[in-house]
């Protein structure tokens, strides 16, 4: 999807089929339909609303799936405010991010170890959220992670199945042919670690023993040794970022070491104009 956002033509029929939004730009563009952001009259908010192609069909956006993620709450998940179709175009209003997408901030680049594993572990946090009350995503990529200008996490795209020729095939587990589940799911948030320490979803020059370790788990070709689920990866990388102190150990100075973003000097993103320090090229 284009991600470069422009003005709504007068011709676009979404404008004149949705009288109670305003429309402002189209944020992305693309096979799947466009996003675009828009005003909320009645509640005076900005929403972003997804527009499929006309004639889609409506397993994208089933009901079922519509009530089930309007229960997702959690902070990690861009909220889904309303789903329908207007005269054949389906559509979803859902929660404005102002942002950009985790492919366009990272710019193909890896980035410091310590962000990448607060990112990727709110992902974690996020999709366990959506586990426990059976929703699997199984379609997580960068593409639909979104980093706020304040660098929250949020996840978006769900229902969405990626197919074997997509671009974004290096997401899907070995065993997925269509169908989500904790474990596909779990697969493609270690290749979006793996990516974001390694600068590729198929790199290995990893910055760290550990979060090498802790990505190859959660890779692995054989689903029944990548981590159970999402939040024991979670767990994981909470255990890398706040390690346990041996017992009657002696305290020692803290050494000036790489800071986390908001300390240290950041790369800017060209694309979205906010802070990811960047590691190393692939």
């Amino acid at each position: 999807m284009s991600h470069t956002p422009t003005t709504p033509s007068g011709h676009d029929p979404v404008v004149a089929l949705m009288p109670a939004f305003d429309f402002e730009t189209v944020i992305a563009d693309g096979d799947r339909g466009a996003v675009y952001r828009a005003r909320q009259r009645s509640l005076d908010r900005l929403v972003a609303i997804r527009i499929l192609p006309c004639g889609s069909s409506r397993d994208a956006l089933s009901e079922s799936l519509a009530k089930a993620m309007s229960g997702l709450t959690h902070p990690n998940f861009i909220r889904l405010y309303d789903s329908g179709e207007v005269h054949g175009w389906p559509y979803m209003v859902m929660e404005y991010v102002a942002g950009q997408s985790l492919r366009d901030s990272a710019g193909g680049k890896a980035i410091d170890p310590r962000q990448a594993t607060v990112i990727v572990s709110a992902a974690c946090e996020g999709i366990a959220h959506a586990h426990l009350i059976g929703i699997y995503h199984g379609a997580i990529n960068p593409s639909n992670i979104l980093l706020s200008q304040k660098l929250e996490t949020k996840i978006g795209d769900f229902g969405y199945r990626n197919g074997p020729d997509d671009e974004h095939a290096a997401y899907a587990a070995p065993e997925c042919a269509g169908n989500a589940s904790p474990s596909s799911d779990v697969f493609a948030l270690g290749v979006i670690l793996r990516e974001l320490l390694t600068g590729s979803p198929h790199g290995e020059a990893f910055p760290d023993l550990r979060l090498a370790a802790i990505c190859r788990k959660a890779t692995h070709p054989d689903a029944a040794q990548r981590f159970p689920d999402a939040l024991s990866l979670a767990e994981s990388l909470g255990r890398w970022l706040s390690p346990a102190k041996p017992m009657g150990s002696t305290p020692v100075p803290k050494q000036r070491s790489a800071a986390p973003w908001h300390r240290q000097k950041p790369a800017m993103s060209a694309a979205s104009g906010f802070p990811l320090v960047r590691g190393r090229s692939a």
